[in-house]
């Protein structure tokens, strides 16, 4: 019985060391104008190697999506980064980041 469990328990632990959050979105500058280049920072958790292959942005209207297309590694590690992506030249106005992280 107690091998069970603990296979159990190793599988739900793995399962969860594979898991993504999003800690945070920013961007910089803060007071951004219409003149200014905007980055969005994005700080991310992942349970596996930290590399990011591409980011895709798309502006429609007041929504900016960006898809991070991530590549999973070998190693089950905790690892935190912040990833920025220049989005450019925004118009006035207050717009919405949805971001989508695609393993």
């Amino acid at each position: 019985m107690k091998k069970l469990l603990f296979s159990f328990l190793l599988l739900l632990a793995f399962g969860f060391t594979k898991a993504q959050t999003i800690n945070s979105i920013s961007h910089l500058p803060v007071s951004a104008t219409t003149n200014d280049q905007v980055l969005i920072l994005i700080n991310t958790t992942f349970g596996y190697n930290c590399v990011s292959d591409s980011f895709v942005y798309n502006i429609v209207g007041n929504q900016i999506y960006i898809n991070m297309y991530q590549c999973l590694g070998m190693l089950s590690i905790i690892c935190t980064k912040t990833d920025t992506v220049n989005v450019g030249q925004l118009t006035a106005g207050t717009k919405t980041v949805q971001v989508l992280i695609h393993t």
